[in-house]
């Protein structure tokens, strides 16, 4: 799961947790809030009865003359003694106890409250739950007991009621927590994501870029502070490498010169045996390999270290079939055919020599692992749609197994090695190829059928510097 999605779920979970616990305490709240509501009406309307009422006879003949209260109220007096001075019509439908220990009660009974008041609207299936209140008051030197209740109407219904405004209530929070938090998440990520960018283009052609550093200096900028120093470091050391590589580079073409003029003196006198001269012929002949290895380095270096190039406007098939000219003697030797499909004019703005070299490597290879009898196809065309040369070139072959596609393109990296060795290739040629290509905005892919042809595809665009 991505990070944004994972902060946007933990801060969802938390507010909603929050929110819940909230709701609860609010819930809970109100129900306890609803019976002091209650108990506080009991005792305002016990205390009015209370004072309205006149008691005029003496003993169990008792008449009460009363003001008028309503239903759903269950009223009974009683003196010291017990004796019901005053009963409400609802008593007679359901006998309430009185508990001397407690003031106030709840007492559930088994009657439907539409049986007890006919004014009230409720379901057959919702009983009657009575809040009783005992109110003891004195009249004329003698004390009595009011007791008073009332039916806890829709309780149930009430609660339901309140916990779907609750759950409704979580939901849209919910979902505001959602999309608040997913913004959130983006903006505190966003800087992460600029540094992800900036660390997935960075490469041997952009050893200069940084991360840029924020205002703030939070672990953002810390970590955007690490980051460049380790590119700093990564930069220093492959160009120091590189710096390398072509100063012993440049340091061997000197004795390896001379070692080849040495060899072709000796070659050269008479006094060599035969058998002299074939130690010094193979000899020769790895003085040459290894001079061909520290051209290719130099020209690696080169292209690595300083990434210029010299574009000029020329015609890209003039130069192609000059080239396809060059090799017309190794391609007869070898019993090659050598087919150009070529549009008439192709004028490209590019480093010349730069691309006599690519084209060079590809003809090399080509006829290298080509076969007897074999065939190099040679199409190139412009897409003026998108501004690009397609460059195609075929050749007959061996081919290269699905999974060295990309591998051919890295260093000293070769399918065949014997082989290669054998025909003198040094695994830097389509190295430089790649590079080159690369500098010109290009690319380069290979393709191809195991055991019948491979292909190069190029491709540039038209202005290629």
């Amino acid at each position: 799961m991505r990070i944004r999605y994972q902060i946007t779920l933990w801060i969802t979970l938390a507010g909603v947790f929050a929110s819940l616990i909230l709701s609860l305490v609010i819930f809970f709240e109100l129900i306890e809030e609803s019976h002091e509501l209650l108990d506080q009406e009991l005792e305002a309307n016990a205390r009015s009865l209370a004072k309205n009422f006149e008691f005029l006879a003496e003993g169990p003949s008792t008449q009460i003359s009363a003001v008028k209260y309503f239903t759903p109220y269950w009223v009974r007096i009683t003196d010291g003694k017990y004796r019901v001075l005053y009963e409400s019509e609802t008593v007679e439908k359901v006998d309430l106890p009185l508990k001397e220990t407690t003031v106030i009660y709840s007492v559930p009974t088994n009657i439907p409250l539409n049986r007890l008041f006919s004014t009230l609207e409720e379901d057959e299936d919702e009983l009657a739950t009575f809040r009783v209140f005992i109110y003891s008051f004195s009249f004329s030197g003698q004390e009595y007991q009011l007791q008073i209740a009332r039916p806890i109407e829709n309780r149930t219904h009430e609660i339901i009621e309140l916990s779907g405004i609750i759950g409704g209530g979580l939901a849209i929070s919910a979902l505001i927590l959602i999309l608040i938090s997913y913004h959130v998440s983006g903006r505190i990520l966003h800087p992460i994501k600029k540094i992800n960018f900036i660390a997935s283009e960075f490469s041997e052609r952009t050893l200069d870029k940084r991360v840029p550093l924020g205002e703030q200096k939070d672990e953002i900028y810390e970590l955007s502070s690490s980051l460049n120093s380790m590119f700093d470091r990564l930069q220093f050391s492959f160009l120091r490498q590189k710096e390398f590589i072509a100063n012993a580079s440049h340091e061997l073409k000197t004795p390896i010169t001379l070692l080849r003029l040495s060899l072709a003196e000796l070659l050269q006198e008479e006094e060599t045996s035969p058998s002299q001269i074939e130690k010094l012929e193979k000899l020769n002949e790895t003085v040459l390999r290894i001079e061909r290895l520290v051209k290719s380095l130099l020209s690696l270096s080169s292209l690595e270290l300083s990434d210029t190039l010299s574009p000029e406007e020329f015609v890209l098939n003039e130069l192609t079939d000059s080239l396809i000219e060059e090799f017309h003697p190794l391609v007869t030797a070898q019993n090659i055919q050598f087919i150009s499909d070529i549009d008439d004019q192709i004028t490209v703005k590019a480093d010349r020599e730069q691309m006599k070299r690519v084209f060079i490597n590809l003809f090399e290879n080509a006829i290298k692992y080509n076969q007897d009898d074999g065939e190099i196809r040679l199409q190139m065309w412009s897409d003026k749609q998108n501004g690009t040369v397609i460059i195609d070139l075929f050749n007959t072959g061996h081919g290269v197994p699905i999974e060295y596609y990309e591998r051919v393109f890295e260093q000293f990296y070769r399918v065949e090695k014997s082989r290669s060795t054998a025909l003198g290739g040094v695994g830097l040629g389509l190295t430089i190829t790649k590079k080159i290509i690369e500098l010109h905005n290009g690319t380069i892919s290979l393709n191809g059928k195991l055991g019948s042809w491979v292909q190069f595809h190029i491709t540039l665009p038209i202005l290629m510097c």
